[in-house]
């Protein structure tokens, strides 16, 4: 799992860290994005573009994508970050 960075409620920070996720769990199951994307009904640019960081994507696809992988859908999902360090 990818953490975002360190102090950013920036919601695109867990966009991209979810999508990293998923790319790098596909890629370690061996699997295409494209066929991938179909496996869990998603259209391949919708899916490639969650991938890149580039859409964000609903909670209700979240259980599809997570059967595809094989996991469960909390082990797809960044941890929140810690409170900004002080310095």
């Amino acid at each position: 799992m990818i953490r975002p960075e360190q102090g950013s409620d920036d919601p695109a920070t867990y966009v991209r860290a979810f999508g990293k996720t998923l790319h790098l769990e596909r890629v370690r199951r061996g699997l295409s994005q494209e066929d991938f994307a179909e496996l869990v009904g998603l259209h391949r640019t919708f899916y490639g573009a969650v991938e890149r960081g580039d859409r964000g994507c609903n909670i209700d696809k979240l259980p599809a994508i997570a059967r595809g992988l094989g996991c469960q859908p909390a082990e797809l999902l960044p941890p929140l970050p810690g409170p900004p360090e002080e310095g």
